[in-house]
């Protein structure tokens, strides 16, 4: 946690429904986490493409890329 809030780093994660429900979790768990420390995520499609994330509809795997907000400015 210190060092996300401390350094800003992107993340690259891999976002596996059965893994995080196995361990207590679930993808939308893990991504509203993901968001409360001020990150953007993406979704990571064919050919390394960066894509919005789907406001509706279940995660069942994927990876994504998070980003600090603060990266995103003009």
């Amino acid at each position: 946690k210190s060092t996300i809030e401390k350094h800003r780093p992107l993340l690259l994660l891999e976002v596996n429904r059965s893994a995080l429900e196995a361990a207590g979790s679930s993808p939308e768990e893990l991504l509203d986490i993901v968001r409360d420390y001020g990150y953007s995520i993406s979704l990571i499609g064919p050919w390394g493409r960066l894509q919005q994330m789907p406001a509706d509809g279940e995660i069942t795997f994927c990876n994504v890329l998070c980003q600090p907000l603060e990266s995103h400015a003009a």
